[in-house]
């Protein structure tokens, strides 16, 4: 069966990002077709309009930059406008329900 959705994921945490990578590739509906470790290896693969690239993961809290998922969002929107944006996180914070809502308004 061919793997349907390909993902992008965007997680600063290597060791979350590899696991992450295993358990969405183990999936036979997934398959991770590109992986980036910070905003700058993020925006050069979604520069390529050429990937395949279905759905966003992306890590939101990165410390120092509350403003990078937007940006990232913003760049999804433009160069893959069919793929979805998800936002991921370890703990329910306010501001990371402030980011689902207006990363919803905005997408």
């Amino acid at each position: 069966m061919p793997k349907d959705i390909h993902i992008l994921l965007i997680e600063d945490d290597p060791y979350a990002r590899d696991l992450m990578t295993l358990l969405l590739n183990r999936d036979w509906r997934t398959r991770v077709s590109g992986e980036a470790g910070s905003e700058a290896e993020a925006t050069r693969i979604l520069s390529n309009a050429s990937n395949k690239i279905g759905a966003v993961l992306v890590d939101t809290e990165v410390p120092g930059d509350p403003d990078w998922p937007f940006r990232l969002a913003a760049l999804v929107r433009q160069t893959f406008p069919e793929a979805v944006f998800l936002g991921t996180g370890t703990r329910a914070q306010q501001e990371i329900e402030s980011y689902s809502e207006r990363l919803a308004a905005d997408y």
